[in-house]
């Protein structure tokens, strides 16, 4: 084998080497959708919350549902949390919208509790509840 053909396959050979060893390093850190700066990092904010009537919510976003002591959490990467703020100036209702083309931006989960709800409408979310709901005639709307 000639000299140079060694030399060539060592080249190579590293060069692979560091495209492996920093695809495997990577991370999401600082990758920018829609003007909301990823983390990479999961975070959790608690937010006020009063007894609501109407719960709207738009993109992929768990909701975990109960009755009691009002009170909502949000878990997702720390870039989206302001984001996820309440979008709506009634005090009975509750509005989280994910901003448009972020929705491959990681597990979201709100956690909310409320002593009485009349409406859900879910776009692209799901929710689920741990114990029955003793919430009567609710509208439920899905799409």
């Amino acid at each position: 084998m000639k000299t140079s053909n060694i030399i060539l396959a060592v080249l190579i050979g590293g060069l692979a080497l560091s495209m492996v060893v920093d695809i495997a390093t990577s991370k999401k850190d600082g990758v920018t959708i829609e003007g909301v700066t990823l983390t990479g990092k999961r975070a959790s904010r608690t937010y006020d919350a009063l007894a609501l009537k109407h719960l709207n919510i738009e993109g992929p976003i768990n909701v975990i549902l109960s009755a009691g002591i009002p009170n909502l959490s949000i878990e997702a990467d720390e870039g989206l949390l302001d984001q996820l703020a309440d979008k709506d100036d009634d005090p009975e209702t509750l509005s989280i919208a994910l901003p448009q083309n972020t929705y491959n931006a990681g597990e979201i989960t709100a956690y909310l509790s409320t002593p009485t709800l009349e409406t859900i409408s879910l776009t692209n979310g799901s929710i689920e509840s741990p114990d029955a709901l003793p919430y009567l005639n609710n509208t439920i709307t899905l799409s």
